[in-house]
């Protein structure tokens, strides 16, 4: 996967994505994971981390973000423009994020809206 920069300026700074899963090159992926990572050169620890996979959720074809964490809000939002960018390329109009960890501020800043049935906010992708 060839890298982009969203790290914002901060150069020092890189997304890692690893990709576990049973997509072939070039295809469509499956209902697999995805992390991403969000790291300074050479630091084996990680700032940040999304896990992600691709269940249809009401239908919609869809990233389903499990965790989304960093100790800052500037590495969450680097891993979440990330996270986007990747579903626009493959053709995900819709992320879901799951709320249990996340501060209901910082999901609304984002343009998330909560389902008030479920611990689930979700986003269209901005095109």
């Amino acid at each position: 996967m060839n890298g982009e920069l969203v790290s914002g300026g901060r150069e020092n700074l890189r997304v890692l994505v690893d990709y576990k899963g049973s997509g072939f090159p070039g295809g469509q992926m499956q209902d697999d994971l995805l992390l991403f990572s969000l790291r300074p050169d050479a630091s084996p620890n990680p700032l940040a981390l999304a896990v992600v996979n691709f269940p249809p959720i009401r239908g919609k074809r869809s990233l389903y973000i499990h965790r989304l964490s960093g100790e800052a809000p500037e590495d969450r939002d680097v891993l979440l423009d990330a996270i986007e960018a990747f579903a626009r390329r493959q053709g995900y109009p819709v992320l879901y994020l799951n709320v249990m960890e996340q501060e209901m501020a910082y999901l609304y800043s984002r343009g998330f809206t909560v389902s008030p049935d479920c611990p689930i906010a979700a986003r269209e992708v901005r095109t």
